[in-house]
């Protein structure tokens, strides 16, 4: 399989109900629940996926949610951060992706910058949440109340091509992190160096990313590989035992981390 990949800007949503609409019954592969998207169990489809991530944007227009909007994802590090991020990114929202670990005071900054972002968070994030003492009260939204809404359809929403629709951090190892913001042309010359890549894997078979999904080559994988319909299996639990077994369960062909996850 050599292909010559040509370079286009890449919308969250639209790669991914791409994929879904030409590769359906590709299967993904989970180590873990996911709290987000429950309905999904350990092993689903792009098609089961992609249903469920328009069930979740029509979950947050209904709290609010518009484009334009940033909307931190402050999780338990797994899947559905990324799912959640496509979600956002179907009503022209801005997904800005936190790392769980982040203290309070460093979410504070974050909301300041950002102009009173909404808020996703979990029970891993819920107490530091519950100690943030800035930003609007209501706009911060538990999953579990997320899960609660309705799904009125709402139509898709875009942002230009040039206008931030993604955002990252830096470690914060010298300081509070600095954003990082990505534009659907910035994603799409990442993709076009991913595809080409697994463009030259000879079958399309089960690819494993163990990285955390905050991480900006998180979305670039997922987003490429399921632009070419590869199988995949994110995994999110770093202990090796667990590692272990799911590889030798279900042997991918190919495993794409991280340093820091290597290391782990």
């Amino acid at each position: 399989m050599m292909e010559t990949i040509t370079y286009s800007p890449l919308n969250l949503f639209t790669n991914f109900q791409e994929a879904a609409a030409g590769f359906s019954e590709t299967p993904i592969i989970c180590d873990q629940p996911l709290s987000a998207f429950p309905e999904l169990g350990l092993e689903t489809t792009y098609k089961k996926c992609f249903e469920s991530v328009l069930d979740r944007a029509y979950q947050l227009a209904h709290l609010g949610v518009k484009s334009g909007d940033k909307v931190i994802i402050y999780k338990s590090s797994a899947f559905d951060t990324y799912l959640l991020a496509v979600s956002v990114s179907y009503l022209g929202a801005v997904p800005v992706m936190t790392s769980y670990h982040l203290p309070t005071a460093t979410m504070e900054v974050f909301i300041d910058r950002l102009e009173d972002p909404f808020i996703l968070f979990d029970d891993e994030t819920k107490k530091r949440v519950g100690e943030i003492s800035n930003g609007t009260k209501s706009k911060q939204i538990p999953i579990f109340y997320l899960l609660e809404q309705p799904t009125f359809p709402v139509p898709q929403s875009f942002l230009a091509k040039n206008e931030i629709s993604y955002m990252t951090h830096t470690s914060g190892t010298t300081g509070i992190p600095k954003l990082i913001c990505h534009s659907a042309h910035s994603m799409g010359w990442r993709t076009k160096w991913q595809k080409t890549v697994f463009a030259k894997i000879s079958e399309k078979k089960l690819i494993a990313f163990h990285i955390s999904p905050v991480h900006s080559r998180f979305n670039i994988g997922i987003s490429s590989l399921m632009s070419m319909g590869f199988p995949m299996m994110p995994l999110a639990d770093a202990q090796s035992s667990k590692i272990i077994r799911m590889l030798e369960t279900h042997r991918p062909i190919a495993l794409e981390t991280h340093p820091n996850n290597f290391v782990q």
